[in-house]
């Protein structure tokens, strides 16, 4: 459909083309008197650098801005037979409603000597509509000269000057001068010539030179001469905002209040169109008396699907815009002919209305440009109701929603052209809306054909943009790419039935449903005698642009987009598969990764945003890693199903349970045990046991906190579900697994259990404490890494994690030394199990104020050396003997 109606344009405007090619003049003359000659340079740079067999020895522009003229001069060295194909041919190209063009010379340099190509009568006039196919026509023409026997090493040589300003600018002047290129460039000269009384504003970019200045006479003269310029490398993934080159932009309109009167004074609404809008807009406003949103939304409605798209842009209507009465009589117009007549309708009504200009490209970055006509190649409306702006684009189609909930592209800043409007506006963001994409697959078995049904749904702006786009294609034709798409992944597949698209205007939410049967989504592996299966959410990677090693500019996005992107799996298989989760949170973009199993149906959910339109250059490492683990690991899921194992285990594991049992059984009668054997052990040299404190606090902490890790763990890794022992059913590790698994869980719960001892034996400060608290952690230390050599026998394609290890150990190295001859767990840990009686102090060891003095040592002494206490204090506090009883141990 689309290219049907280009090529019907095409013959239209080329028989208009044809008409006008008579009045279309070139001119051959000498170059104006005002030009500056400068010689060219004659360094030639790196050929290792040059792309297209040839590099520019010269490239000069010359701005009079009094007499309106630019002068070109080129000139083109060929290095190569690539550059005989690419730069043999001249086009020049000018607008005739408004430019002459006079053409000074073309020469052919061949080893040092000129030979003149100017050959009037060899140049073509074609019309040049590279905007076409965008539905623009302005009115461009190009004189193109085919040169003859071009050779390696010529240089082409050539100059040329246009004459005249589009009017419509009202001889204001601006331009845009870039300072370098992608390939080398030996001579780089720009000179402009201004009145002194005019005032140019320069912005410059990128550590961009300015210009030479000096006064001749009443001019101002700007120069840049530049030499031996090196290209740069630019990356093509760059945003449409950001300039990479060294870059200056130049205006002779001072700020945007300027620049937003202009626009206005060529684009005045008129607040009563008569003819047939007029009569229209009267139909429509009769309709929708006392509703200001329903007729605010069908003015919209009118000018969006009344009048097509169409710009013939020539001379001043590049941006002024037709009568809005004419525009709807011919029914068509471009952005600024259907902005202008959307707020001249919204005004009859009396709907307060402006047009704006925005700019594609830059967005909300056109803040940074200078002010000047040329920041901006779009025009839209705002509207006022109700205290509230509504922004809207008239040339979109196909819009849904109701009332003044209208979408407007996220063109981030616009200069709004009307009384008192000094600056730009900001545009705030409306309903990008989402994306919600949905694969189901279902089957009796695997070896049963696989029913795969894709319901894909649209909202807000997304839901606009695909209506407008498959307006323009058949169901056949959409039926048939959708096809084509899947049948990359499946070789066997084929549609089960027509294409469905449900379309909820009112809520702007558009729906499609597609349904395929699939006859070799299982394949039989007959050397692992399984059938291997895996998903991915290819959605995802396509939005993901690759990084080149151009990292020090930012990568563009596709924002605003937002996905959700499910997989739905409705197979009776062995779904031994844990819940998995995972999220990258970045200031550019959003991931989320989920994998479940839900009545014996496999999920697996993909949610992706992008926050902002750009990866800064500084996030670009972050974003390589993210996209690599979301591509590599993320966005797919894989499993293999085995012949035999389609039992799915949903019950419990009620021996582990009971196992689990008996251990805490055990371990309650052994701590007794342990705990209630007298000790015959002497009592530290305080009697009285010190107050538990210093780096004692950090094993207590961990005496709680490692039983109620482990018993987390038990409870998360699933040993008391039936599933995790089946996991590897029907195959060679399945018998090592569950002996992997049994010895966990037993070093697990004996762990919990003597933790929970060592915990109490620190509460009552037992004399039995620190050997055991000592074994415990060597234990432990132990079953790290015997269970990660085992592991790593047993089933070699596990990855072990060393953390634990590395942990174990570490613990041992510090608090085993620590338990041994820390003079405060001495001190600490006296109490033995008996009649044991704390030690009451003489008066000798009490102070006037009747206080136990204290002879405790601080925690500094921890290190001494217990036996530096005198001998006298030792026989203090040693127990009796009688003759009948064996040492005390109170």
């Amino acid at each position: 459909m689309f290219q049907k109606s280009v090529i019907a344009l095409s013959l239209l405007l080329l028989s208009f083309s044809s008409l006008s090619l008579a009045k279309v003049q070139l001119q051959f003359g000498p170059t104006p008197a005002w030009v500056k000659k400068v010689s060219t340079n004659t360094q030639t740079p790196n050929t290792r650098e040059i792309n297209d067999g040839y590099f520019l020895r010269m490239f000069e522009q010359e701005y009079n801005v009094t007499t309106h003229q630019t002068y070109q001069h080129t000139v083109r060295e060929i290095i190569s037979e690539a550059g005989i194909q690419s730069a043999a041919n001249l086009t020049l190209n000018f607008n005739p409603s408004y430019e002459q063009i006079s053409i000074h010379e073309v020469t052919v340099w061949r080893d040092g000597k000129p030979m003149n190509r100017l050959d009037k009568a060899a140049f073509k006039i074609v019309a040049n509509e590279e905007d076409l196919s965008r539905f623009i026509y302005n009115g461009n023409y190009t004189a193109y000269l085919i040169l003859n026997d071009i050779r390696v090493g010529d240089k082409i040589e050539y100059s040329y000057t246009l004459t005249g300003d589009n009017p419509v600018f009202e001889n204001k002047f601006f331009t845009s001068l870039v300072l370098q290129g992608t390939d080398p460039i030996a001579h780089m000269h720009y000179y402009i010539i201004a009145p002194g009384s005019r005032k140019l504003n320069f912005k410059y970019y990128n550590e961009a030179k300015p210009p030479v200045q000096q006064t001749v006479g009443g001019d101002m003269i700007y120069e840049w001469d530049l030499q031996n310029l090196n290209g740069i490398d630019v990356s093509d993934k760059i945003p449409s905002w950001y300039i990479a080159y060294p870059f200056i932009q130049i205006s002779e309109f001072k700020d945007w209040t300027e620049v937003a009167q202009w626009g206005h004074s060529i684009n005045k609404p008129t607040d009563k169109p008569g003819g047939a809008l007029g009569k229209r807009i009267k139909e429509i406003a009769d309709k929708y008396k006392d509703n200001k949103p329903g007729l605010l939304r069908a003015l919209t409605d009118m000018v969006q699907t009344e009048i097509r798209y169409m710009g013939v842009e020539i001379g001043p209507y590049s941006h002024k815009a037709n009568n809005p009465e004419k525009v709807y009589e011919q029914r068509y117009g471009d952005c600024k002919d259907k902005s202008l007549l959307l707020v001249s309708a919204l005004l009859s009504v009396g709907i307060p209305a402006e047009m704006a200009l925005v700019s594609t490209s830059s967005e909300e970055h056109v803040t940074e440009r200078i002010p000047s006509p040329s920041a901006f190649n779009h025009a839209i409306v705002v509207a006022h109701l109700d205290d509230k702006e509504i922004w809207i684009d008239p040339t979109m189609s196909y819009q849904g929603s109701t009332g003044a909930d209208i979408y407007c592209p996220d063109y981030g800043n616009a200069l709004v052209l009307g009384a008192g409007k000094t600056d730009l506006s900001p545009i705030p963001e409306t309903n990008n809306g989402t994306l919600h994409y949905t694969e189901q697959y279902e089957a009796d078995d695997v070896k049963s054909p696989v029913t795969l049904t894709v319901i894909t749904t649209y909202s807000g702006g997304m839901a606009d943009k695909i209506r407008a786009s498959y307006a323009n294609q058949s169901n056949v034709d959409l039926e048939k790419n959708f096809l084509d798409y899947y049948s990359n992944f499946y070789s066997k597949i084929e549609r089960a039935d027509t294409l469905i698209i449900m379309d909820d205007k009112a809520s702007n939410v558009l729906e499609t449903t597609e349904k395929y049967i699939i006859t070799d989504f299982f394949e039989y592996d007959s050397v692992n005698h399984n059938y291997p299966v895996s998903f991915y959410a290819r959605m995802i990677k396509n939005m993901l642009p690759s990084v080149d090693n151009k990292k020090k500019y930012p990568i563009a996005t596709s924002y605003p987009y937002e996905l959700h992107h499910s997989i739905r799996v409705k197979i009776p298989l062995n779904w031994n598969i844990d819940f998995q989760t995972e999220t990258i949170d970045r200031p550019a973009y959003t991931f989320k990764y989920r994998v479940s199993v839900d009545n014996n149906v496999f999920a697996l959910d993909h949610d992706f945003k992008y926050n902002k339109d750009h990866i800064a250059p500084e996030e670009i490492v972050q974003y390589d890693k993210d996209s690599k683990r979301m591509v590599n690991d993320l966005l797919s899921y894989s499993f293999t199903y085995t012949p035999g194992s389609g039992q799915t285990y949903t019950g419990i594991k009620y021996s582990a349970i009971l196992l689990l049992l008996a251990i805490m059984a055990g371990a309650v009668y052994m701590g007794k045990k342990i705990y209630q054997t007298p000790t015959a052990r002497y009592q530290h040299l305080h009697p009285t046991p010190r107050i538990i404190g210093g780096w004692l606090i950090i094993p207590i902490l961990g005496l709680i906190i490692t039983p109620i890790q482990l018993g987390y763990s038990i409870i998360d890794t699933g040993y008391f579900r039936d599933a995790i022992w089946h996991a590897y059913d029907h195959k060679p590790i399945s018998m090592a697994f569950n002996m992997i698994l049994w010895l966990e869980l037993i070093v697990n719960a004996s762990i919990i259990c003597y933790a929970v001892f060592c915990l109490v034996l620190m509460y009552n400060k037992r004399d039995i404490l620190p050997k055991h608290i000592i074994r415990m952690y060597v234990g432990i230390m132990v079953a790290v890494i015997v269970d990660g050599i085992l592991t790593n026998l047993l089933i070699p394609d596990t990855t072990q994690d060393y953390k634990d290890v590395f942990r174990s150990i570490f613990s041992v190295c510090i608090w085993v030394p620590y338990f041994m001859r820390s003079v405060r767990v001495q001190e600490t840990f006296t109490v033995p199990y008996g009649d044991y009686k704390p030690y009451t102090p003489t008066e000798d060891e009490t102070n006037d104020n009747g206080n136990v003095t204290d002879t405790t040592p601080e925690d500094n002494t921890e290190n001494s050396d217990e036996n530096s206490d005198s001998s006298a204090e030792h026989d203090k506090y040693m127990p009796k003997k009688t003759d009948n009883t064996t040492e005390e141990s109170a």
